[in-house]
């Protein structure tokens, strides 16, 4: 499945465009394309620093939950 989706300021013009796909394993026999004509291709990175770079630390909860979060989708 390939999603678009469209980010839009409040005078509604549009300053950012996100596409992404999704695979499901041992889902479909339905027919489908494999291939679409709106796939968008992806843009380079441009060759510079980035403009603002933010380190959060991971606290050990979260470090947990996610554990946690693991294990219920295997």
């Amino acid at each position: 499945m390939l999603y678009a989706v469209d980010t839009c300021n409040t005078r509604g013009e549009r300053v950012a465009f996100n596409q992404t796909s999704t695979f499901v394993q041992r889902a479909g026999g339905f027919g489908g394309r494999r291939t679409s004509e709106r796939n968008v291709a992806p843009v380079d990175p441009p060759q510079r620093e980035p403009d603002v770079s933010v380190r959060e630390k991971t606290s050990v909860d979260q470090v947990s939950n996610c554990d946690v979060v693991e294990c219920c989708f295997l």
